[in-house]
């Protein structure tokens, strides 16, 4: 790239492109994934087999032009994830091929002075019909991949139509902008039921958007730590976030000493991402939220990078800090790269695992995270919620059980997938999907909650027991060969009365009164009858309260039903 004023524009069939053209392809090539990962990948493959909105498919605010462009392709591949891959990979080299002809889709040097005693170019001599139709597609083709896009690309094409000279030419632009957005408008429309379902949908999504990311995932972060994530966070690590930040402020502060008004609109078009992101997005997910304005804060890198090589009379030296923050990227996100270019996502593997391993009909309990993963992938099964698979397992004590969830897990008999922690995973998607287990559920872990009964603690992967209220009421199904059953019962070491007094109930009638002390456990066991659900229930003589806003009344704690057999 030349920064020069009077240059001509480079062909961008140079062998540097063409050579950096291949390295963009080769690359790709060999880090396509090997499956699906994430939820929001399962999302879009859902929508290219059927866009709904309305349904998740694919989550809010839509994607309608992403979801249109794998089923244009789905048509040859017959299969969604290999045509979002490969969606992927074409949109990858245009966006290449776009780059490095921005400077006449721009019209480079727009604008100028007099430099060296000659005129500087006009924007009218950059391009043409064809970059007045491709600047307004191009707006709207983002607008429609990620609608969100809408806040910082209108402004781009605002300040670009305001640098384009004619009436006319603006004219091209913006009939190919309303073209364009019509063609996937009206799908994303008529699939959110018209124009009142359409406003519906938008306003619930800025709803959530201004309740959940704009204020509550803000909560106990501070400012300084907002714009680290969103501003140094992409780039890596501190030692080469640092660099590249400060080769960007040098860049900046040349582009404006030279007056490079073409390069205005990519600059309000990351101003705009960096705003937005500070003042609305979840700083969780600061990387990805933010890689829109990578764009303009590398080419005002690499303009550093070629003034300090101009300023050291060493212009090839402008090649050196480029190519030593892509080798650096590379590396740094080589741990991502290689095994989801190597290895199924632990998602698919555990979902694999199960269709190997576990019988057909088996009553599958599914995290939230992971139900749309089980949902389009794992068939032939009984698929349930994580409380509603509880209560199906309960009735059908003869089949198998099984929760998949995110995360390590302590059940007996559990497998887990896993792929290897690193920086690079944890900054980009918050070491969500790492970590996928299947667990056994075990029978005596297989009751019906009907009152008072709390969820798994400490965590759903790491049950060792369930919070009760000073009454609480279970429902089991036992078998024909069980006689009684044993209720195993313990009071926290942090109660705070040195015991509590417990009675258990079988189908209304009193069984037997225990004492259990504090930190202590109990094993009641109870004579039940045969053939006929059960309701066991479960009275403390005290219960307290914890506070902090926690309203339960917790009195003892569940460890486990266990079937006695004769």
């Amino acid at each position: 790239m030349t920064l020069s004023t009077d240059a001509p524009v480079r062909r961008v069939s140079s062998p540097a492109a063409l050579a950096g053209f291949a390295l963009v392809a080769l690359v790709r090539a060999f880090t396509l994934p090997r499956s699906l990962w994430e939820m929001d990948e399962v999302l879009f493959a859902r929508a290219v087999e059927r866009f709904d909105p309305l349904s998740h498919r694919p989550h809010p605010p839509g994607y309608p032009l992403v979801v249109g462009l794998g089923k244009l392709l789905n048509l040859i591949f017959q299969e969604p994830f290999i045509s979002l891959v490969v969606l992927s990979l074409i949109s990858t080299l245009v966006g290449y091929w776009a780059d490095l002809d921005a400077r006449r889709l721009l019209g480079d040097g727009g604008g100028l002075p007099p430099h060296r005693g000659g005129p500087g170019r006009r924007p009218d001599r950059g391009g043409g019909v064809w970059s007045a139709l491709g600047l307004g597609a191009a707006a709207s083709a983002a607008i429609g991949c990620r609608p969100q896009l809408a806040l910082v690309v209108l402004p781009l094409l605002a300040v670009a139509l305001w640098q384009t000279p004619g009436w006319r030419r603006r004219g091209e632009v913006v009939a190919a902008f309303t073209l364009v957005s019509l063609l996937w408008f009206v799908p994303l429309l008529v699939a959110t039921g018209g124009s009142r379902g359409f406003l519906l949908y938008q306003s619930k999504q800025a709803s959530y958007v201004a309740a959940h990311d704009a204020r509550s995932a803000r909560k106990g972060c501070p400012p300084q730590l907002v714009v680290k994530r969103f501003v140094t966070h992409p780039w890596g690590r501190k030692a080469m976030a640092i660099p590249v930040l400060a080769l960007a402020v040098v860049g900046i502060a040349d582009l404006a000493r030279r007056r490079r008004t073409a390069a205005l609109p990519l600059g309000v078009l990351t101003a705009c991402q960096i705003a937005a992101c500070l003042l609305i997005m979840d700083p969780a997910d600061a990387v990805r939220y933010a890689l829109p304005s990578l764009l303009g804060i590398a080419f005002a890198a690499a303009a550093g990078a070629q003034a300090l090589a101009r300023l050291a009379r060493v212009p090839p030296a402008a090649w050196l800090a480029p190519a030593l923050v892509a080798a650096a990227a590379i590396v740094y996100a080589w741990p991502v790269l290689a095994v989801r270019s190597r290895t199924l996502s632990p998602p698919v593997s555990a979902i694999r695992w199960a269709e190997r391993n576990v019988p057909p009909r088996s009553v599958v309990l599914v995290g939230d995270d992971m139900a749309p993963h089980a949902d389009f992938l794992l068939k032939g099964f009984d698929l349930q919620t994580i409380e509603e698979g509880f209560h199906q397992a309960a009735r059908r004590p003869g089949a198998q059980a099984w929760i998949l969830a995110e995360g390590e897990s302590r059940w007996p008999g559990a497998v887990t997938f896993r792929w290897p922690a690193s920086d690079a995973y944890h900054k980009l998607t918050r070491d969500h999907y790492r970590v996928v287990s299947l667990s056994p559920i075990p029978l005596d872990h297989r009751f019906q909650s009907v009152r008072g009964v709390y969820g798994w603690e400490p965590a759903l992967l790491d049950a060792r027991w369930r919070w009760l209220s000073d009454d609480a009421l279970i429902r089991i199904f036992p078998r024909k060969w069980m006689p009684a059953v044993a209720v195993r019962l313990a009071l926290d070491p942090a109660a705070p009365f040195p015991s509590n007094t417990v009675t258990v109930s079988v189908n209304g009638v009193p069984a037997k009164t225990v004492e259990i002390a504090r930190g202590a456990g109990q094993r009641v066991e109870v004579p039940v009858p045969t053939n006929q659900p059960i309701e066991i229930a479960v009275r403390s003589a005290r219960a307290w309260v914890p506070g902090g806003g926690d309203p339960r009344r917790l009195a003892v704690q569940l460890l486990a039903v266990e079937r006695l057999a004769r």
